[in-house]
């Protein structure tokens, strides 16, 4: 099928859509896949509205640039051959641009259409900033009545004949088709109330009951979303669950989870926490105890790596080592989720402060010069060409940064949280870094204490350790910043037998 670009369309020129947004660019694509940050626009219809009235259609297939995978050919009919001799998207840039520019752009689940040609659009390095009408929340909102809205449903509703489903231009024309019937059932002022409505609000998963929305509180706290068999999907933390809720639906596919969530969200369900630290905490908890499918995978910390300086002859050596409990706090640095990630950062350390490859552990010979030495980028510590003071100075330099904080009191503590409008509060216990979790008073608080003695940053190759590197992230920036406690309202209460 070779490109077209059709001016006029008969029996599309004979619609009239009164109270529909007056300068509108109906529009359907084709793509390689489901996800508008990797995959393609494979073909594009654009209709063309003003003042109710059509007066232009276009239509090309579009080479994506990226093999069409065969399941996509079976659904469209698109292949790899239809496409490899067509225009691609940046050629045909100045064509869509002109026909998109100044309209509302409407289209059957606007996110995803407008999410692919937006990516499209930022792989050219063109900006597209267009209002979108979504003729699913449409149909959902004038026609509450029936309970499927998809492309399929309308077109068995309308009792429409569709030579080519899964087509751009023809499932395009169902969406004129689809307007021309919401005329003949609803006035204009009613349709266009309709409009405003929808044009006022972000562009929701059209799947997803707004009464939802509205139930959201403004307040911190952590969020869930399910999918239709109420499968966990995704779970986040906000000081503003609402804000942060809807921040998700205003992106137009910039972040992959976003697209995903766009077409999957059916529920969400929150937990109210008094405080930013309380979200922060009951978030990393349950990313990792109930492993939502569109999380950043995040494991629960079983072992750490740590850099620690061992003598070697007057020279410091890093050796990177498991936690152990024997340590000295003032020779251990860094905490790192596995030993490749501690090299890697060590790499950086060395290169960054001229330090010696051998006694960092990248050059394995047992003595002598460093291959960086020959190449002018040690000074000679593994060589006695440089002084240990001066040496061991800049290795300490560069470990100051990773220099693992102190636990700061004598034992373990409550952290009080108290939300000063509601004023609901928790009490989380925590020791040598280990979050142990919230007890209701002090006394409940020493029913742990078989886990005070026994579990602390140091007991971290036991099995159940509570130690975890993102709480303990969260608890350093918290409890060591007193500007933070104060603004957050944390109250540290030290237990004392």
């Amino acid at each position: 099928m070779k490109r077209q670009v059709l001016n006029t369309i008969t029996s599309l020129s004979d619609y009239r859509l009164p109270g529909f947004p007056e300068r509108m660019a109906i529009i359907d694509s084709e793509t390689t896949g489901g996800k508008a940050t990797y995959d393609r626009i494979t073909e594009l219809a654009i209709i063309l509205v003003d003042e109710g009235k059509v007066v232009e259609v276009w239509q090309s297939l579009i080479n994506p640039q990226r093999h069409i995978p065969p399941w996509i050919t079976r659904v469209t009919g698109i292949s790899n051959d239809m496409v490899e001799d067509q225009p691609t998207f940046e050629t045909l840039w100045s064509e869509i641009e002109q026909r998109l520019q100044d309209r509302v752009l409407v289209a059957h689940n606007a996110r995803f259409d407008y999410g692919f040609l937006k990516n499209e659009a930022e792989r050219i390095q063109q900006p597209l900033n267009l209002k979108t009408l979504c003729s699913v929340k449409l149909s959902r909102y004038l026609y509450p009545q029936y309970p499927s809205h998809g492309l399929d449903a309308i077109i068995q509703r309308l009792g429409v004949s569709v030579s080519h489903r899964h087509r751009a231009l023809d499932d395009a024309m169902v969406i004129v088709q689809l307007f021309q019937v919401m005329t003949a059932d609803f006035n204009a002022d009613d349709i266009s109330k309709a409009c405003q409505h929808l044009l006022k609000r972000p562009a929701l998963p059209s799947q997803l009951d707004e009464r939802q929305l509205l139930a959201l509180p403004e307040q911190p706290g952590v969020y869930y979303f399910y999918n239709d068999k109420q499968r966990l999907l995704y779970v986040g933390k906000s000081v503003n669950i609402r804000a942060r809720v809807l921040s998700h639906f205003y992106s137009d596919y910039k972040n992959a989870v976003d697209h995903q969530l766009s077409h999957q969200l059916h529920q969400i369900r929150f937990e109210l926490t008094p405080t930013d630290f309380g979200a922060q905490l009951l978030e990393s908890q349950q990313v990792k105890a109930l492993s939502p499918s569109l999380n950043r995978r995040l494991k629960k910390t079983t072992k750490l790596y740590q850099y620690k300086l061992v003598d070697d002859y007057g020279y410091y050596r890093i050796d990177i080592q498991a936690i152990e409990g024997d340590s000295p706090l003032t020779s251990v640095y860094g905490l790192f989720r596995s030993r490749h990630q501690a090299i890697k950062r060590l790499e950086k350390l060395v290169q960054e402060h001229g330090l010696c490859q051998r006694l960092s552990g990248l050059d394995k010979r047992p003595s002598g010069c460093c291959f960086a030495y020959q190449l002018k980028k040690c000074q000679g510590a593994c060589c006695h060409q440089e002084s240990p003071k001066d040496y061991n100075q800049r290795v300490l330099g560069a470990m100051k940064a990773l220099q693992k904080q102190q636990w700061p009191f004598s034992g373990p503590i409550l952290v009080e949280e108290t939300n000063q409008q509601t004023q609901q509060t928790a009490l989380h216990l925590v020791h040598d870094w280990c979050y142990l979790g919230q007890v209701n008073s002090a006394d409940e608080a020493w029913s742990y204490e078989p886990l005070i003695q026994q579990k602390s940053i140091t007991s971290m190759t036991r099995e159940q350790s509570f130690f975890d590197l993102d709480t303990y992230f969260i608890l350093v920036r918290f409890l060591l910043d007193e500007g933070l406690c104060q603004q957050t309202g944390l109250k540290i209460r030290p237990l004392t037998s």
